[in-house]
């Protein structure tokens, strides 16, 4: 960090005051560019995760992983497809039993909430489904049994992996010469 010597007359203070004004402005363009490249990050890891999971192949839901750049030094990694809060969450029965991380509670989220129990239900499917669990309904939709799903909670995992690389992240952005 550069160090500010400043003399008691006008010049010099003034000299001061530009260099802390500059130095006030670097900070909130290098919170920004932290914060984006956190984001990043994020998504990258996010996705990476999905596409190495086999239980999420033909999910579609890394097309929903994003990286939201905002002002002000926000940003955020989200899942736009809307069934990603599922493999988050888990569900039904099986969901319930073994629940997603502590923040399950802070979203409010259900589990089984037609009170299937360990009876399971049908949903409606297609080919790529991998359950082995299929038949076909008299209106020729295909249908799989399930009793809900664990927790896959990619993004409580991305959002750990970002606490792991933050403090680094911010000396490598941070470094003043």
């Amino acid at each position: 960090m550069k160090k500010i010597v400043v003399k008691l007359n006008d010049k010099s203070i003034n000299d001061a005051i530009k260099l802390l004004t500059d130095y006030k402005n670097s900070l909130a363009k290098r919170t920004d560019r932290l914060v984006n490249n956190l984001a990043d990050k994020g998504k990258e890891f996010a996705i990476d995760y999905v596409e190495r999971a086999a239980y999420f192949s033909h999910t579609g839901i890394t097309e929903g992983i994003e990286a939201v750049h905002m002002e002000s030094g926000r940003a955020l990694v989200k899942s736009t497809a809307p069934h990603s809060m599922y493999f988050e969450f888990g569900t039904g029965f099986v969901g319930k039993e073994a629940p997603h991380h502590p923040l399950v509670n802070e979203f409010e989220w259900q589990y089984d909430i037609n009170n299937h129990g360990t009876a399971g239900w049908w949903y409606p499917t297609d080919e790529s489904d991998g359950n082995p669990y299929k038949w076909t309904d008299p209106q020729g939709q295909l249908r799989a049994w399930t009793k809900g799903m664990p927790s896959r909670p990619f993004m409580y995992y991305t959002a750990r992996y970002l606490e792991d690389i933050a403090e680094e992240e911010a000396k490598g952005v941070f470094r003043f010469d």
